[in-house]
């Protein structure tokens, strides 16, 4: 019924978007004898979004000799409006973006995923803005970010964007412009690194012992842990013989009862979590780091460091790291050097990061299946528009086998002899070691191949631009299922274009679609196949009535040694819909708790600046002062005069307030990262957090004051020094 809802919804989007794309053709007709200067100055002057559009268009026209599809004026019109936009790859997002942000015709950052793809942009588009007078630039780490950030539109990275924020808000050099977003792959920024904290230094630090951790390796002998599958969530009740817990479909982990009871009798206490709270903690994330995270597929170690992978690009994350006590966990699960200081720092997510903006909107291949959450997050519906060039892709029917063995071989007899020789193709794997798995096997049988995976991203450029040409094979993780072009080469195309060969299916169904995205492009031919193994991870996140057909399908098939079996792709299907469903679910958690910590930051900067402008005397009654420290005050006051003991009363507030405030950020981290522990219903670990948020608020608030205004009774006039007046 919803996917009606949405058709219908779509159609009369599309309808209207056909009808303005239709006045700006129309209008922009009109502008084509009118000199440069009359576009320009139509640009600035006029109030009609239409002639803006066409004064775009022919500025489009004359300085890149380009005339735009229907199709790009349409999305360009569809993100003006506010609407999440999905276009193919292949059909002209970066034209679309340029021309809905100089519609606009205010300030505008681009977020692109990376910085490669914000500089491609910038130069290509550059010529549009400086017809049209519309100053533009492009965040690289030698900019000067003020003067940057004075541009109309700016074209940057996600994460240089976020950090750029974090930097000016800890240290404020200049205003930061949060007017108008337009996010290109806006899933993949705003959905797959929903996970992602972002975190600059604040220059403070605290040790962590490792000491725990070394403890609680030593407890994985001790302790019995035990998975449980999708499907056995069904029987609600937890496995009599488990110390602890964890699920690979929830990404959870917890101790048992069991395994209290244990814990409390070696540590001879009767409540281990409160006798040994630092070593409970430790222990969660040793746990998670042997149970959750998995080598080659999570994290590899590069320079004998952790390096994690972002799981839904395949690609590695160098900046960022995970926790403090999860990531020295994973340290000491591989034996590399730990970080022993763990900084405090000032964090913030893309989700409450970019609904900061008065307007935010974006771009990608594929929001169909990510329309509910941007929606419903966001209030971002989506618009689907129509295809400009005709889709020339033959998707063959999955084929399924008993193992991964089973599979390779098919693909190595596949490729040996039913490819026709001059055919290119791409070999998507899941994760870095089936990539070298597959490329050794491939080697060692006389396919010569290439090899695209996290080890080898820095010669991605050479591998990528060679990938299209005839003959070539190259095997690669989904680190190329965005912003990956593939450039077949006329020989190529004669013997069918690109093939894609896939040899799993992944848990979300967009990561399926940009994969499928990187062959018959722009109206070359190409061809895609998923090659599926029993065994393959997908189905590990089945649930109990759809195990119980998945054996009957599997049976049907081994019996009967058939390859092909539609009814296990519907099943795939219906796989990938819980698990967006849940993920959305995750999503929403996450971003409730960070909008709570971010509107807690606010009003704790709020606070200061009305005790700020108050007299002393009403910060000493929040704290019911009592009469002798009410004495000492005046006797100060008196000592320095009324307006310098303002004076320095704020610039201690202000010292003290810094002091407190990342150390309070720290500890509510804390607690939301082990509140899901507690094993509240999702409503009421919500509604604890908000309870402790409020009563830890209350708590900061009297420390400060109280400190502050002792400072202030103890301070020698000889000894002033008004940093923060």
């Amino acid at each position: 019924m919803e996917n009606i809802l949405f058709a219908v919804y779509n159609f009369l989007e599309i309808r209207k978007l056909k009808k303005q794309t239709k006045l700006v053709r129309k209008t922009a007709e009109l502008f084509r004898t009118h000199p440069d200067r009359e576009i320009m100055k139509i640009y600035w002057g006029s109030r009609s979004v239409i002639e803006r559009a066409a004064a775009v268009f022919e500025a489009v026209r004359r300085s890149l000799n380009i005339n735009l599809y229907d199709e790009q004026i349409m999305a360009a019109l569809g993100l003006f409006g506010g609407s999440a936009v999905e276009m193919k790859t292949g059909e002209g997002k970066t034209l679309a973006v340029a021309l809905a942000a100089a519609l606009l015709k205010d300030t505008v950052h681009i977020a692109t995923v990376n910085d490669y793809l914000a500089e491609r942009d910038f130069k290509n588009m550059k010529p549009i803005f400086d017809f049209l007078n519309i100053s533009c630039g492009v965040n690289l780490k030698d900019e000067d970010k003020k003067e940057l950030y004075k541009k109309q539109i700016v074209y940057s990275s996600s994460v240089n964007l976020i950090f750029d924020y974090l930097r000016n808000e800890l240290n404020p050099l200049f205003e930061f412009p949060l007017k108008n977003a337009v996010l290109d792959e806006i899933d993949y920024i705003l959905l797959d690194n929903a996970n992602t904290k972002f975190s600059v230094s604040a220059g403070k630090y605290h040790e962590i012992n490792t000491e725990y951790f070394e403890t609680a390796e030593k407890l994985l002998d001790y302790l019995r842990g035990q998975e449980i599958k999708k499907k056995d969530f069904a029987l609600k009740k937890e496995p009599e013989n488990a110390d602890y817990v964890y699920s690979t479909y929830l990404n959870t982990l917890y101790i048992t009862e069991r395994g209290f009871e244990k814990l409390e009798r070696l540590f001879n206490t009767e409540n281990f979590i409160e006798t040994h709270f630092e070593l409970y903690k430790a222990l969660l994330a040793v746990l998670q780091a042997h149970s959750l995270y998995q080598k080659g597929r999570d994290y590899i170690i590069e320079d004998n460091k952790i390096v994690l992978i972002n799981r839904q690009s395949g690609r590695k994350m160098p900046d960022t790291k995970l926790d403090a006590y999860f990531h020295t966990a994973l340290e000491v699960k591989e034996k590399v050097p730990v970080t022993l200081k763990h900084l405090f720092t000032y964090s913030l997510s893309y989700q409450v990061f970019f609904k900061k903006y008065q307007k935010m909107t974006g771009t990608s291949g594929t929001l169909y299946d990510a329309r509910l959450e941007l929606e419903g997050i966001y209030n971002l519906p989506v618009v689907v528009i129509p295809e400009h060039f005709p889709v020339k892709r033959i998707e063959y029917d999955d084929l399924f086998f008993e193992n991964k063995n089973k599979k390779y071989m098919f693909l190595l007899d596949y490729l040996k002899n039913v490819k026709p020789p001059k055919q290119p193709a791409l070999i998507i794997t899941n994760n870095d070691g089936e990539s070298e798995k597959v490329w050794w096997i491939l080697n060692k049988n006389g396919i010569s191949c290439t090899l695209l995976n996290s080890f080898t991203a820095g010669y991605e450029e050479k591998i990528i631009k060679e990938a299209g040409h005839a003959g070539t094979i190259m095997v690669s993780t989904n680190m190329v299922s965005r912003g990956t072009d593939i450039i077949v080469d006329k020989e190529a195309e004669k013997h069918g274009g690109l093939l894609l060969i896939s040899l799993a299916r992944f848990p979300d169904k967009r990561i399926d679609n940009q994969v499928k995205g990187r062959t018959a492009r722009q109206g070359v031919p190409g061809k895609s196949l998923f090659l599926i193994s029993f065994d393959d991870e997908i189905f590990e996140f089945l649930n109990s009535k759809q195990y119980k057909r998945f054996l009957k399908l599997k049976k049907v098939n081994l019996e009967n040694y058939q390859y092909r079996n539609k009814a296990l792709s519907k099943l795939i299907d219906e796989v990938q819909e819980n698990i967006s469903l849940l993920t959305y679910k995750i999503r929403e958690n996450i971003v409730q708790y960070d909008v709570i910590l971010e509107n807690q930051k606010q009003a704790m900067k709020k606070w200061k600046n009305e005790i700020k402008s108050k007299d002393i005397y009403t910060a000493a009654e929040i704290i019911n002062t009592d009469e002798l420290l009410l004495d000492k005050i005046k006797k100060q006051e008196e000592r320095f005069g009324r307006e310098l003991s303002k004076k320095l009363f704020n610039s201690i507030l202000e010292m003290v307030f810094e002091e407190h405030f990342l150390q309070y950020l720290y500890d509510m981290e804390d607690i939301k990262l082990y509140l899901p522990y507690w094993r509240l219903s999702e409503k009421g670990t919500v509604s604890e957090f908000i309870k402790i948020c409020g009563k830890q608020f209350e708590e900061f608030k009297k420390n400060v004051i109280y400190l502050s205004l002792q400072y202030f009774i103890s301070a020698q006039p000889s000894k002033i020094v008004f940093k923060y007046a």
